[in-house]
């Protein structure tokens, strides 16, 4: 059996740059996933944060309706 080296050689710097390639598509997508990261929903709420959930706000009764208008009204 004979082996070319050039085919060899060849073959190494194509994995070689399949390699290369891959890892810098990989960095590269995990940079963007970080720029475009969305804030996390569970954390703690900062200003002035107001609870959609909240039955009664300062002596009110709060109707389903009334709690849907403030829900959708804070933007939540």
């Amino acid at each position: 059996m004979v082996v070319s080296l050039h085919k060899a050689v060849r073959r190494l710097v194509f994995v070689a740059l399949l390699l290369l390639l891959t890892v810098s598509v990989f960095s590269l997508l995990r940079v963007l996933n970080e720029w475009i990261r969305l804030p996390d929903p569970y954390a703690v709420p900062q200003g002035n944060a107001v609870k959609a959930f909240v039955l009664r706000e300062r002596g009110e009764s709060g109707t389903l309706a009334e709690r849907l208008r403030r829900f959708y009204i804070y933007g939540e």
